[in-house]
């Protein structure tokens, strides 16, 4: 990137907005290089931050370390020996799996909410905030781990659909081949998992952009209620052994048509896109969304 008077001009000379994405990988160096490129273009006074122009970042600022340059954070918090431990000795223990209790008294004391601090992570609506994993065989086992909590507090038994997988272009049957699959890692199985298991009323995300002009899009949280099966296939129960699930659990491997998802606040958004009339119980929820059964959202 090197300042040059007239392309510099011509090139931000009408720009009033510069929206940069994926700010982790931005330094210092590169940050001021901007600043000075945007002040020459606009011809600011030196004093004007990036010429005037307003500047949008987008992301967090530690994910990754820029390359060749300093990054644009600091860690403020200094190591004595009366200082509780820091996020970083925490997050080294974490990456370790050398976590302690009060690793987590200390996490649960920098979350804070409108006001005041949250006491514990595990009341409404901490309990159920997504969490974000770099593996996917990490992000299998969590659900896993939720799934059967959920359903123990719902006390009702587990139902887990499994992948409806073929073998020479036929089917697979047999409670065998089944637990074969079902036991694959992701990225055994082109990271897709093999198997969905549900419970009403579970948290749940959209991971694809179905309408962003209605607040559909990837990220947005629901609530599953129930899953619809095509009535015309019933293979009945499969006998699976399996560490994960608990043995109440119910396999099937009938083919899943759609699934409900309840998705609040969003009645508003629809409103304005149809042109219609609002319902007169706003406060409902606005079932509007499912899985149909080749793996899509409708």
């Amino acid at each position: 990137m090197k300042p040059d008077s007239s392309t510099a001009e011509k090139d931000w000379k009408y720009v009033e907005y510069l929206i940069i994405d994926e700010i982790f990988i931005v330094g210092l160096r590169l940050l001021a290089r901007l600043n000075e490129l945007l002040t020459l273009g606009k011809r600011a006074p030196p004093e004007v931050p990036f010429g005037g122009i307003n500047i949008i970042l987008f992301d967090d600022y530690i994910q990754y370390m820029p390359v060749l340059d300093k990054p644009l954070y600091a860690n403020l918090e200094r190591r004595s020996s009366t200082c509780l431990p820091t996020e970083a000795d925490v997050q080294y223990g974490v990456g370790h799996s050398e976590t302690t209790l009060a690793d987590f008294d200390y996490l649960c004391t920098r979350i804070i909410g409108l006001g005041q601090a949250v006491q514990s992570v595990e009341e409404k609506p901490w309990c159920n905030a997504p969490i974000l994993v770099f593996r996917n065989q990490l992000r299998t086992e969590i659900n896993n781990r939720a799934a059967v909590d959920k359903a123990k507090v719902a006390n009702i038994p587990l139902v887990v659909v499994v992948a409806r997988d073929k073998i020479r272009s036929k089917i697979a049957h047999g409670d065998v081949m089944y637990e074969h699959l079902l036991h694959l890692p992701d990225n055994k199985a082109e990271l897709l998992p093999g198997l969905l298991h549900f419970v009403p009323d579970m948290p749940v995300l959209l991971t694809d952009n179905i309408a962003c002009e209605l607040r559909l899009s990837n990220g947005t949280q629901g609530i599953f209620r129930e899953l619809e099966y095509d009535d015309q296939e019933d293979f009945g129960s499969l006998k699976v052994k399996s560490d994960v699930f608990p043995s109440n659990t119910i396999y099937t491997p009938r083919k899943p048509l759609y699934a409900p998802v309840e998705i609040n606040r969003v009645w508003g958004w629809v409103y304005q896109a149809l042109n219609i009339h609002p319902n007169p119980h706003p406060q409902e929820n606005a079932t509007i969304g499912g899985i149909n059964g080749e793996g899509g959202v409708n």
